[in-house]
């Protein structure tokens, strides 16, 4: 059978025009992406091309005409592709201080201008990070062991090695006493045994607590102790070690478990509503910012950090360490900031790994630890918190 050349053409007409259907927005042409038919001129999730997003993280994010347009709350603006939307907080991002691509050289930005570069607390401290503060000292520990401990005081740096004054690390902090497991070493230690006691004074026992991370994940709160319960024998095929986050009543020795199965859990901090703690295994790279409230239920993810491992609280803002620097994270959820670069720039260039240890926030002030040379030595930083 002969087909016209006239009838070939039509065939291609049809066969390359966009979708279309009746609809009240007849005449708008649609794109397959995926499974879904879409306007790329104006949907948000295939603005232009198919799965181009425009992220609408602090502000909106619109598409027109085949382009995302960020339009920002006070402060946030547009520094990368459209599509990406308000990615830069100009008052307070060290990458972005002021003006798009302008950085702070180890340096924090505050209210759109960089602010005096951090200083040195105290350095060659015996300790690979911040345990706790109690707003007077910061207290340091080697992982997998309370015995071993220093102190420095906040407000001149001056340091104690406390090894041999008392039997345990503080590893918690509930405003009046400091808490800790009797002094233990090793990946495995026997169940903890919880003590309390005010500065360095007379110690009492608490509780035993079965397995808990490292001897030190753990924190107390209005007559509540949470910890990491570690899942013995749980490291297999290269993950783990596993653990639950689990809760006791110290008046009645009541436990509620309420995460469960959580990877290498590294710090617990608690408010009034939640508890929050970081866990490896969201993927090579990443940790998790994790939080669940304190009667339990579902486990919220906040956000995924290159390797965060402490946590503290201030305001409405987790504040998280990591190998990148100092981020800070919306209690309710939200994208994550660079707020504070880890390791001060001779620092960075002579050991390029030196990133946060432990971090604490005390009043306008945020402290952290650089390992760079020896983990079981650290340099003690501080800087206004921006």
């Amino acid at each position: 059978m002969r087909i016209s050349l006239v009838a070939l053409s039509a065939l291609s007409l049809v066969a390359c025009t966009p979708k279309t259907e009746p609809t009240a927005d007849a005449g708008k042409p649609l794109f397959a992406c995926g499974s879904a038919q879409v306007d790329l001129k104006t949907d948000p999730a295939h603005c232009g091309f198919c799965n181009n997003k425009c992220a609408a993280a602090h502000g909106k994010n619109t598409c027109e005409n085949g382009a995302c347009k960020p339009s920002c709350d006070e402060g946030w603006t547009a520094c990368g592709l459209p599509s990406a939307g308000c990615d830069r907080n100009l008052k307070r991002d060290p990458k972005a201080c002021g003006a798009c691509r302008t950085a702070c050289a180890g340096a924090p930005c505050v209210n759109g201008a960089c602010a005096e570069a951090p200083g040195v607390l105290a350095a060659d401290v015996w300790g690979f990070g911040i345990n706790v503060t109690d707003g007077a000292y910061l207290y340091l520990g080697q992982p997998n062991d309370t015995a071993s401990w220093s102190r420095v005081k906040l407000a001149d740096g001056a340091v104690e090695n406390l090894n041999d004054k008392t039997s345990f690390s503080p590893a918690a902090f509930d405003g009046a006493f400091l808490y800790g497991c009797k002094g233990v070493h090793g990946d495995k230690p026997p169940p903890c045994e919880l003590r309390k006691r005010k500065d360095n004074g007379p110690e009492s026992v608490v509780a035993t607590l079965p397995h808990v991370f490292y001897g030190k994940v753990l924190a107390v709160r209005d007559g509540t102790v949470y910890w990491a319960r570690s899942i013995p024998d749980s490291f297999k095929d290269g993950k783990g070690p596993f653990g639950d986050i689990v809760s006791m009543d110290l008046a009645t020795k009541k436990e509620t478990v309420l995460a469960t199965h959580q990877q290498a859990p590294q710090k617990i901090v608690v408010d009034d509503a939640a508890v929050y703690w970081v866990t490896s295994g969201v993927d090579k790279d990443n940790t998790g910012l994790l939080k669940v409230a304190k009667g339990g239920g579902d486990v919220v993810m906040l956000a995924t950090l290159p390797v965060a491992g402490s946590l503290d609280l201030r305001g409405d803002t987790v504040f998280a360490s990591s190998m990148d620097g100092l981020f800070r994270v919306p209690r309710a959820g939200g994208a994550s900031e660079l707020v504070l670069f880890g390791a001060p720039p001779t620092v960075k260039a002579q050991f390029p790994k030196a990133g946060v240890g432990g971090v604490a926030v005390v009043s306008d002030e945020v402290f952290w630890t650089v390992a760079a040379k020896d983990v079981m030595f650290t340099t003690v930083m501080r800087a206004k918190l921006p």
